[in-house]
């Protein structure tokens, strides 16, 4: 499996994130009809799958988490602005 780099960027009152993160690539479809044989290879492939969507809920975990500290800045510098 080889790996691609994404990047999201947001942009609030001045403040500029830019997120930096992998995407997995090439992962091999899971076929109904190897489930049933419930082979060694399927497993494995299962497996492969597994972990990808561990790390990709990871990663849209930081990216949350992230956004709502930008937020946070965000709003203490209005409020800073504004007095």
């Amino acid at each position: 499996m080889t790996s691609e780099v994404g990047y999201v960027s947001l942009s609030l009152n001045g403040v500029l994130l830019v997120y930096c993160f992998t995407m997995g690539v090439g992962l091999q479809p899971l076929e109904f009809s190897d489930c049933l044989t419930d082979s060694p290879y399927f497993r494995e492939k299962l497996h492969t799958h597994e972990k990808e969507l561990e790390r990709t809920s990871q990663q849209i975990k930081g990216l949350v988490k992230e956004v709502k500290d930008v937020l946070s800045a965000a709003k203490s510098k209005l409020r800073c602005d504004i007095l």
